[in-house]
């Protein structure tokens, strides 16, 4: 492996890594959000337990769409984006969107 596909390689990640971090972010925003009205009493404890279910479905389609880096780092959100994106919206949680726009 030369040292360009090292350094390529190494900013894949990279990107694969902060668009993971993002996407984890706003899949808590709802579960944040839920907790302040539980506590105001807008929510009751199914409901944010029901939504807490949904934040782990979507955030566990992440940590697999993001984790697919054995099969190279560039087709991360190519090849494999599609397969996942249909699989999880046919599930109905949160779609990840490309980090590419």
């Amino acid at each position: 492996m030369s040292p360009d596909d090292r350094a390529e390689r190494r900013a894949a990640r990279e990107t694969i890594r902060s668009y993971h971090e993002e996407e984890l972010r706003l899949l808590l925003e709802p579960v944040r959000d839920a907790l302040g009205r539980l506590d105001t009493g807008e929510f009751d404890a199914f409901e944010v337990d029901e939504l807490i279910h949904r934040y782990e479905r979507s955030a566990r389609e992440l940590w697999k769409f993001c984790g697919q880096t054995d099969r190279g780092e560039r087709e991360a959100f190519g090849t494999m984006s599609g397969r996942t994106r249909s699989v999880v919206s046919q599930r109905g949680v949160h779609v990840p969107r490309s980090p590419r726009g």
